[in-house]
């Protein structure tokens, strides 16, 4: 077959290859998985050790501390945490992100090597993960618990969890209490002579079921089982209790309440009722989109169907935000690809040029997601983002492969397919300069650990984009260009220059000549502005999705009831919603606190700021009935003890400076107006352990009533706490029997002091048995990187006094006793600055060799495509320039940069960078004989401009509606247009303007071999400021008196060519002529 024979089939195999990425969009929009986030493993492990016996210090000494320098000494972490406490220690690791390695096995290894050494019963290794498939979060709610329960376990859990692609349904609950409690009667306890354990260990020894024989053999045989089970209150009730008198029915001693179908301890409320909540979850290779719809329906029907029973609301639609973020950059893309269309269409003058653009951007879409599919890359938050850029890169070469053919006039398939193959070449430089500059970020501590397993997709998405765009850019198009448009395209659209379009273009030659200058000033206002505005836009960590949630908690009162609990949590509802930015509210009320869940409005609708916001809030939510408002918690910042932390790396020295602290608390006597005093309850730790008491039997009185320490703390635990004491089956299920003392008999350790324990002299009071006296909270040892770590904390009753208090006394400690070298105490502001520096610690070589790898990759592959590395330098030069813009664009829009708007700055990084190194591939081909560089480079931006005009005007327009919060729920994606928005705008100034500049100043340099040196941009400084006061003077004059006498117009000046005009002098200008114009322009 010769090369003729081959060639004649191109067409068919660019029809069939067509129908191939045609098959794969369908594909993948049918059967692709789409999840909220990927199954992927993060960089955070955490090691427990068993050690039973072992008191905290030896538990910190012979585990803690060798399994901490085993580990570092791997070097895979980055940060180690330790907790030691007694019989138990915890260590967390957190390490680099390794994009090449698995850092479990090499961990996992490690620890399987030292545990043959420690002295540990049982060790364990877990990992966190990415993944969350969870669809929603709905409450069913309505006047009855037990109504409400049933239905949401047998009605609305059944009829979801049968949908297709739903994985489980998981009902919470614990608004209903489904329990028999025995309430003892402490005197009929007393006159019987038995304790609770007594009761207790005879209603666990009945069996449910027993097997205990059977009977005949063969199909005869009857098996014999014993039934002990309890199915109602009065069987429970006539249980046979012995005692020293005989047997006693149980409920002599206990008083039987039949709490089935009643409140739980803890009541979830919405809309003032009580509810139940259900999470939805979904299947592995599930669509939740799809899902979430189904599942909308069907809670639907069932509200229908309910007549006022109960009704179903969806509480948080985890589901939404996928949802939002793959329909608005779907649009995105959709106006993306039209506006294009458009474009090409109108410019050509070809109703089939534009329907083939439009088809072509589809095409190359569809198969990136296809290839995604066939890959087993889901379509997740984390891969969106890199979808979306590369339709940018395809509409980015699109554009001007259509506008190099129909510059040509009839296309023929072999000039076709040679002018793709010229335009693939820079295509491919662009996408190695964003793949170098993307793996040198990952491969580098320049982003935080726990950020980086989110931008894992973006490498093999990157490679599964670079061939479809070979496949559909580099063959199919131009072949369908080829054969669908035989006779080429209509005649170019000339636009006809008006006077704005003159003054832009002389404009653009006044600075295109200035080389280097615009650059220069670009690059510097971008890094000023990288400067100042950084540390004012918000950045949330890549994982973050709750942004628009916010949790609030309220104290009750003491010896609230749950009903009370309800009517408070009702009565803040109606406050809370009546706030514009809160959308939604439901709360978890206890007789202890309330948790207020809230939903807030999109950003775009605050008429707050997030501070006036929590202040509004801390208002609403005072003087609520039954409620102390002092233990209101409105913010995640807000103290409510004054915290002291104290680090070193001694054990005993770094707790005694923390016992001096406490110390220098407890002497301080400030008294607020009322005579109280401000400080008070200071201890080690958080203080909200309560008070502990340590009990220690005397073994002389143990020994005198012939009663062991098991048996004596065996009843002694029996009267504390609820107990279980079995199970009652009741409609086929299992109802939990617990027991338990009246309210007010066993709160306070004088009541536990006077417990009667049995013993074979008689019953004897516990504190006869053992010495009671105060300690401290179990010790529990923590370490971070190397440095044990003890917390002071102590009650303030002026919280705005907490700041100030906590900043004075690390200094007035350091002032009054001498702390040694490497001990540190710090207050809570001084810790979080020295947590901040902590991961600002930069790896200086780590980051020098990536940069070198990245820009020694990107300059060889310049080499190898374009056979120049110009083009790659100059385009690695542009990216700074683009930093502001990007910068300032999530400053204006008011949006955090996530991940999402990550993605937006690599998509404006990557089409400037794109269309920019195709500009220098046309600028490469400047004619010989053009009279000047600048004519040549005039000429070849007349040909590139419309299609450069073309490509970002559309992209412009695509992105506006969503930077500007069109759309629905767009908190987490808005970041993604808003950058690129800006940064398209200020690529145009890059590609059109700084781009043939620097060109034309590498061109000087390169024929007149002049240095870039200071003195010589001095003197390009001085030249550019007298060439513009006397253009400032000129213009002047002619505004004053034009030489025929009348008033000059701007008109005037620009109807002359641009080419005849004057312009000012340069150096150029006083050079010694060549031997030919050709000569001069190599």
């Amino acid at each position: 077959m010769n090369n003729r024979t081959f060639a004649s089939t191109w067409p068919a195999l660019a029809k069939l290859l067509a129908l191939v990425c045609c098959l794969l969009a369908v594909g993948a929009a049918l059967r692709m998985e789409i999840r909220l986030f990927p199954d992927r493993p993060l960089p955070e492990y955490t090691v427990r050790f068993t050690a039973s016996g072992m008191s905290a210090e030896m538990v910190d000494e012979k585990v803690a501390r060798p399994a901490e320098e085993a580990i570092r000494s791997t070097g895979l972490a980055l940060k180690i945490s330790a907790r030691a406490q007694a019989g138990s220690a915890m260590i967390t690791v957190k390490t680099r992100n390794s994009l090449f390695e698995d850092d479990r096995e090499k961990l996992e290894s490690k620890l399987r090597e030292l545990a043959a050494s420690l002295p540990v019963s049982d060790w364990k290794l877990s990992q966190s993960n990415l993944a969350d498939d969870r669809v929603g979060y709905y409450l069913v709610h309505g006047s009855d618990v037990q109504t409400i329960s049933d239905a949401a376990r047998y009605e609305v859990a059944e009829k979801i969890g049968a949908i297709p692609g739903v994985a489980r349904v998981e009902v919470d609950n614990t608004s209903l209490r489904q329990e028999m409690e025995l309430v003892f009667r402490p005197s009929m306890l007393q006159v019987y002579g038995l304790t609770p354990g007594d009761v207790i260990g005879q209603l666990q020894g009945k069996a449910a079921r027993e097997q205990v024989g059977s009977v005949g053999t063969g199909t005869d045989q009857t098996h014999l089982q014993w039934s002990a089970e309890w199915t109602s209150p009065q069987e429970l009730g006539k249980q046979l209790i012995s005692t020293e008198r005989g047997y006693i029915p149980l409920k002599t001693l206990v008083d039987i309440r039949d709490l089935r179908g009643s409140k739980g301890e803890s009541v979830y409320v919405y809309r003032g009722e009580p509810a139940v909540g259900i999470t939805v979850y979904g299947a592995a290779g599930s669509q939740l989109p799809s899902i979430r719809a189904e599942v909308m329906n069907t809670v639907s029907e069932l509200n229908n169907a309910a007549k006022g029973r109960y009704q179903i609301d969806l509480a948080d639609d985890f589901a939404a935000k996928l949802t939002a973020a793959v329909r608005d950059t779907g649009w995105l893309v959709m106006l993306l690809t039209l506006g294009t269309a458009l474009a090409v269409g109108i410019i050509l003058r070809s109703l089939m040029a534009g329907s083939l653009s439009l088809l072509s951007q589809l095409m190359a879409t569809g198969a990136l997601l296809g290839g995604m599919w066939l890959c087993g890359i889901p379509l997740t938050l984390t891969s969106i983002g890199p979808v979306a850029l590369f339709a940018v890169l395809f509409a980015g070469a699109g554009v001007p492969l259509f506008h190099r053919i129909g510059q040509e006039g009839v296309p023929s398939q072999e000039n076709c397919l040679n002018h793709a193959r010229e335009l693939m070449k820079p295509v491919l430089l662009a996408i190695v300069i964003l793949a170098a500059c993307l793996t040198g970020l990952m491969t580098t501590d320049i982003m935080k650990s726990a950020d980086l397993p989110l931008l894992h997709d973006v490498l093999p998405v990157t490679l599964i984009g670079t061939v479809v765009m070979l496949g559909v850019y580099g063959f199919i198009v131009p072949i369908l260009i080829a054969a669908w448009l035989p006779e080429g395209f209509g005649p170019a659209r000339q636009g006809r220059g008006g006077k704005w379009t003159k003054y832009l273009v002389s404009r653009w030659e006044r600075t295109v000549g200035q080389r280097f200058l615009p650059f220069g000033i670009a690059l510097a206002v971008s890094l000023i502005a990288v400067v100042l505005f950084h540390s004012f836009v918000p950045v949330d960590p890549y994982s973050k999705t709750d942004g628009h949630k916010k949790t609030l908690s309220l104290a009750m009162i003491k010896g609230s009831t749950i009903d009370e609990a309800m009517q408070a949590a009702k009565a803040a509802e109606e406050r809370l919603l009546a706030l514009e930015e809160v959308r939604d509210v439901y709360t978890v009320a206890s007789k202890e606190n309330l948790i207020f869940h809230l939903q807030l409005e999109e950003k775009d609708e605050w008429t707050r700021t997030r501070i006036d916001l929590e202040k509004e809030l801390e208002k609403s939510l005072r003087e609520i009935p039954r409620t102390d408002p002092f233990a209101m918690v409105v913010s995640d910042d807000q103290k409510t003890r004054l915290e002291v932390t104290v680090k070193g790396p001694s054990l005993h020295t770094t707790k005694g400076i923390a016992m001096q602290v406490v110390s220098f608390l407890q002497e301080m006597h400030w008294l607020d107006k009322d005579g109280k005093e401000i400080i008070t309850d200071e201890r080690l730790g958080s203080g909200t352990t309560g008070t502990y008491i340590a009990i220690k039997p005397k073994q002389d009185v143990l020994a005198r009533y012939r009663v062991t320490e098991a048996e004596v703390r065996r009843q002694m635990e029996s009267y504390l706490g609820k107990q279980t004491a079995g199970n009652m089956t009741w409609n086929s299920q299992s109802v939990p029997v617990t027991v338990r003392f009246p309210d007010n008999w066993m709160e306070h350790a004088d009541q536990v002091k006077n417990i009667l324990i049995r013993t074979p002299a008689g019953a004897v009071r516990l504190q006869e048995l053992a010495d009671w006296s105060l300690t401290d909270e179990p010790p529990v040892y923590q370490r971070e990187d190397g440095d044990y770590v003890f917390l002071v904390s102590s009650a303030v009753s002026v919280q705005s006094w907490i700041e100030g208090i906590s900043y004075s006394i690390s200094h007035q400690m350091e002032e009054e006793t001498p702390i040694p070298e490497g001990y540190r105490i710090l207050s809570a502001s001084e810790l979080k600055k020295e947590q901040e520096e902590a991961t600002n610690d930069t790896d200086a070589t780590g980051r020098f060799l990536a940069g070198f790898a990245a820009i020694a990759t990107i300059l060889v592959a310049s080499m190898l495509l374009l056979r120049r590395m110009r083009d790659g330098i100059i385009a690695l030069a542009l990216l700074p320039v683009l930093s502001g813009g990007v910068m300032f664009g999530l400053l204006l829009f008011d949006r955090p940069l996530n991940v999402m708007g990550f993605y937006g700055i690599a998509a404006a990084a990557a089409i400037m960078v794109q269309q920019a190194v195709i500009f220098l591939n046309r600028l490469a081909e400047t004619k010989e004989d053009a009279e000047t560089l600048l004519d040549g480079i005039r000429a070849q931006a007349a040909r590139s401009v419309p299609g450069l005009i073309s490509v970002f005007a559309a992209l412009t327009v695509a992105c506006l509606p969503f930077a500007c919060g069109l759309g629905n729920g767009d908190d987490l994606h808005a970041p993604f247009a808003a950058a690129l928005l800006i940064g398209t705008l200020l690529a145009i100034y890059a590609v059109i303007v700084l781009t043939p500049a620097i060109y034309l100043g590498s061109e000087y340099r390169r024929l007149y071999s002049q240095p870039l040196s200071v003195p010589a941009i001095r003197q390009q400084l001085h030249t550019w400021w007298e060439n513009e006061k006397v253009r400032r003077l000129d213009s002047r004059g002619r505004k004053r008196k034009s030489p025929d006498g009348q008033p000059y117009s701007y008109e005037d000046s620009v109807q002359q060519p641009a080419s005849e005009r004057p312009r000012e002098l340069s150096k150029e200008d006083f050079l010694p002529l060549s031997a030919s114009p050709r000569d001069a322009n190599q």
